[in-house]
């Protein structure tokens, strides 16, 4: 990669993406709205182009004269299912167009997804099961089942891109829970672990989760720029084998239940014992529901209906396996100390 162009480079992955491209010395190109905010990008040394992924001329704009485009702008919570569309399927259609409408040879796209896009884990029945083992990670020729507003966009955003891969080289990223440094979706959950009593943890399964530390999703992100599988040409995929071409999980290898997260984050922000409450489903669902007349009334929310519908929902367990053995993926670290930088990171801006 010489000249990169990065959509939603001023979000949480956004930004710790284009630092990792200027460490490497790659030239990068940035979609910025007019209200984003710029300071840091500035800092790193970018070339800046103004409208967002609904605007097909800058995206154009952005576009020209680049190897490699980084599609990673979307939403995770809006007030309807038109919204969401509006930014995560037509988004990702209206950079494949402003691709595959360029002149000359076309830039590699890595497109952003998300676990939920694919759904929950499998629950296996009593003759599956191995052990004690309730569930099985979701893998990439699973048959997409999305469970939420959001997770349909997604899968529609990753159809959009379908319709373009014989024309574009084309890879698609689905992250399991992303924290990391700067997250404002995961801050919640660490100001519950440091100022909470307790750690609460939804329903009353013990379902588990994968999660995935941001630095570790950059470093795939790059990788599969560099030597990924494309997406298969077929639009519409029909074999377990081609259904999954092109798209990579990308999570620890391991999974954790919620509650072994919680004692986690304890322990990242100091505590010596955090004890757990389980939260009954009701409940959950309720203060979702309170949540949601003040999300659109313009607040943002820790955690508004949708959420607290996939909380009880799972388990939301994806495998990394494919990474791990086409692109030599590895966390750089153990989970923990990676959750204890993220602490750290909060703790030293006051967050906490």
């Amino acid at each position: 990669m010489q000249k990169v162009f990065v959509t939603g480079a001023s979000g949480f992955v956004g930004l710790q993406l284009v630092a990792r491209l200027r460490e490497r010395g790659v030239s990068v190109r940035c979609l910025v709205r007019k209200s984003s905010r710029r300071a840091s990008l500035e800092e790193l040394g970018v070339e800046f182009v103004e409208g967002d992924v609904r605007d097909v001329e800058a995206l154009r704009r952005g576009i020209d004269g680049v190897d490699t485009v980084f599609h990673i702008a979307g939403v995770i919570s809006a007030n309807t299912l038109d919204a969401f569309m509006d930014v995560n399927r037509d988004g990702c259609r209206n950079v494949a167009r402003a691709i595959a409408e360029s002149a000359g040879t076309k830039p590699v796209l890595i497109s952003v997804s998300s676990q939920a896009a694919a759904g929950a884990g499998k629950k296996l029945s009593k003759a599956e099961r191995v052990g004690r083992e309730k569930y099985r990670s979701l893998i990439e020729e699973d048959l997409p089942d999305p469970f939420s507003p959001y997770g349909k966009s997604k899968l529609a955003g990753e159809k959009e891109l379908r319709a373009y891969a014989a024309a574009i080289p084309i890879t698609v990223l689905r992250p399991a829970i992303v924290f990391g440094e700067g997250d404002v979706a995961t801050l919640p959950l660490f100001r519950i672990a440091k100022c909470s009593p307790c750690f609460w943890v939804p329903g009353y399964a013990e379902r588990p989760f994968s999660y995935v530390y941001v630095q570790d999703l950059v470093t795939l992100l790059i990788k599969a720029a560099e030597s990924g599988e494309r997406l298969s040409a077929d639009p519409d995929p029909q074999t377990p084998e081609e259904r999954g071409r092109g798209i990579y999980f990308v999570s620890y290898p391991e999974n954790f239940k919620f509650a072994v997260f919680g004692k986690m984050l304890g322990r990242a922000v100091g505590r010596r014992w955090t004890p757990v409450l389980r939260c009954p489903p009701l409940i959950l669902l309720g203060y979702g529901a309170v949540a949601e007349i003040f999300k659109r009334r313009g607040r943002r929310v820790p955690l508004d209906l949708d959420k607290a519908r996939e909380a009880i929902g799972g388990p939301w367990i994806c495998s990394s396996e494919k990474a791990q053995k086409l692109l030599e993926f590895r966390p750089a670290a153990d989970i923990q100390e990676e959750i204890a930088r993220t602490a750290r990171w909060y703790a030293d801006r006051g967050l906490l």
